[in-house]
């Protein structure tokens, strides 16, 4: 019968003992293990080098990535920078980062989709020798926003009712924004005069604008937006500001031209027009005009109540700023007024053709006076 062998009382406890002090060495040697290092992004900075083209329709960006260690000494690792549809960049395998210390990643390209013009940019950070166990900081969010209208976005088409299901119409009644550019559209025979507001990422993030089904004519500040529903990118128009087209009457002309343009109102002068009343509210007005010498071909008629022209609007404004009628360049009007207009810059702003014999609107008549007086 073979020897059995049996554990004394004194053997079982030197083993109990020694695999006790083993634990506690193994409890002290993970407590006091240093902490794996935690990488983060913490800043990034871009800068644009290239918009869409038509053969690669999307904007490049610079960017500048700060990562920062802050945890332990970081030693001989590997790790990769990457964005959505850009190149990787890699940074190892024997990258090195003290704890608190940070490295700045230069000229990492990044893209976005030039089928929209705001949104964000995804840069992630990976650790590729071996798990991060800390993500959330491993990803940072670059705000996009490319003033340029990137759908070919049009008033009239908010007008007419006439844009993508896709797009929301977005309403507001109010807006802080003093760079109003004046802005003509033909609808029929009816002549529109609106402002266009360059957009900004502060404007549209504003929280009282309102999503509408369509523009019902309401005074007030639209444009469109188109998001995509997967990245949240959205393209944005400019702004338009809408309002009454008031037309004028010759006597209404003549009241807000000389209030408008700051034009001191004749105490006394000439009388000239026999079917003006004077005594009304229309008539110190109307003789102020005639008496800086704004209507002195005119006959003994002012009509009052007709409405008053676009051509014969423009005249007065331009010969009260004694604008010079010598055409720079060829023009397709034989009208020196139409044809000194053209061949200014504030004849961008004017519907082409000019339709002259139209009625004068509040807006038409403001924008001229606001030009000529930036010119002078």
């Amino acid at each position: 019968m073979g020897a059995m062998f049996q554990l004394t009382h004194q053997e079982s406890d030197y083993s109990l003992i020694n695999a006790s002090v083993l634990g506690i060495f193994e409890n002290i040697a993970e407590e006091n293990r240093p902490a794996p290092a935690d990488l983060a992004i913490t800043n990034v900075t871009i800068k644009k080098v290239a918009d869409p083209k038509d053969y690669f329709n999307y904007y490049r960006y610079k960017a500048d990535v700060e990562i920062t260690n802050l945890a332990s000494d970081l030693k001989n690792a590997s790790l990769t920078i990457r964005s959505k549809d850009s190149v990787e960049k890699t940074l190892g395998p024997d990258f090195n980062l003290t704890q608190g210390e940070s490295f700045m990643v230069k000229d990492f390209e990044v893209l976005f989709d030039g089928n929209y013009n705001s949104g964000e940019i995804e840069i992630e950070l990976v650790r590729t020798d071996e798990d991060e166990y800390y993500k959330k900081n491993n990803i940072y969010q670059v705000p996009v926003f490319e003033l340029k209208t990137v759908n070919d976005f049009e008033a009239i088409d908010v007008l007419n009712g006439d844009f993508d299901s896709q797009m929301e119409l977005m309403f507001g009644e109010s807006l802080n924004a003093r760079d109003y550019q004046y802005k003509e559209i033909l609808i029929g025979d009816e002549i529109v005069s609106f402002y266009e507001i360059k957009n900004s990422r502060a404007v549209i993030e504003d929280s009282s604008w309102k999503v509408a089904s369509n523009y019902a004519g309401e005074p007030g500040y639209v444009y469109l937006r188109k998001t995509d529903p997967e990245t949240g990118n959205y393209a944005v128009s400019n702004i338009w500001r809408f309002f009454e087209n008031k037309k004028l009457s010759r006597a209404q002309f003549a009241k807000l031209f000389v209030e408008y343009a700051g034009v001191e109102l004749a105490q006394g002068g000439v009388d000239f027009f026999e079917d003006v009343d004077y005594g009304a509210d229309f008539g110190p007005y109307i003789r102020t005009v005639y008496n800086l010498g704004l209507m002195s071909g005119s006959g003994p008629l002012y009509f009052p109540d007709a409405p008053a022209t676009r051509a014969e609007v423009l005249a007065v404004v331009m010969d009260y700023f004694d604008v010079d009628l010598k055409a720079s360049r060829n023009s397709e009007y034989d009208e020196p007024y139409l044809q000194a207009l053209q061949n200014s810059e504030l004849g961008d702003d004017f519907l082409e053709p000019f339709e002259p014999e139209a009625t004068a609107t509040e807006a038409y008549l403001k924008n001229l006076i606001n030009g000529y007086k930036k010119a002078n």
